[in-house]
């Protein structure tokens, strides 16, 4: 109703897109976790401890990269969702409006 045209489909799209990668990395990160090495997997060699101890280390770190992208994802969706759902809550509202005055300019 506005000069303003938006696309709301173009953002309805964004947003599924956006919260499919959010749950492909929840996914990944779910694999992620179910791979971790056991304690011994790298057998006696010297200094083991301290190289499964590192592996660790910068696993875990993966583990909260993945864990801010998918909630960096998952937030980029919600947010394409409101302004969608804003668009067309105020492009509504400017419709009804503009009806109203109409009718009293009639």
């Amino acid at each position: 109703m506005t000069a303003l045209r938006v696309d709301v489909d173009a953002l309805a799209t964004a947003r599924t897109a956006h919260h499919d990668l959010s749950a492909q990395f929840a996914a990944l990160e779910g694999d992620r976790t179910a791979a971790d090495l056991p304690d011994g997997a790298l057998g006696k060699m010297i200094a083991s401890d301290e190289i499964l101890a590192a592996f660790r280390s910068r696993y875990t770190g993966l583990g909260e990269a993945i864990a801010a992208l998918t909630e960096a994802y998952r937030n980029i969706g919600d947010g394409l969702a409101a302004t969608a759902e804003g668009y067309a809550l105020t492009d509504e509202q400017v419709a009804a409006l503009h009806a109203r005055l109409e009718a009293v300019l009639r």
